[in-house]
């Protein structure tokens, strides 16, 4: 079953020494692999201060995985077939 969670991913800035680091929504499909991320960082907005609270520790666990680079991650495929995306979509 294909997962997701929050992961760091460094992004240099073309002809610059610029990096930044964020955390970005990274999925996974189901052996594991990467098959997207978010194009930008995340927001840390939730409706309630616990919500708030609590992603703020998921985001913080992610600190502990290997840093990804931004554009140089290898995609694998994402495991969801035609039939898969006509049954989500009915």
């Amino acid at each position: 079953m294909s997962h997701w969670n929050h992961r760091v991913l460094k992004k240099a800035f073309e002809d610059t020494d610029e990096v930044q680091y964020g955390v970005y929504e990274v999925f996974y499909n189901d052996a594991g692999e990467i098959y997207a991320h978010t194009n930008t960082p995340i927001e840390l907005a939730c409706e309630t201060m616990e919500g708030l609270r609590e992603y703020i520790e998921w985001c913080l666990k992610s600190l502990d995985d290997p840093i990804l680079e931004y554009g140089k991650i290898k995609f694998a495929s994402d495991d969801i077939t035609d039939e898969d995306i006509k049954l989500t979509r009915t």
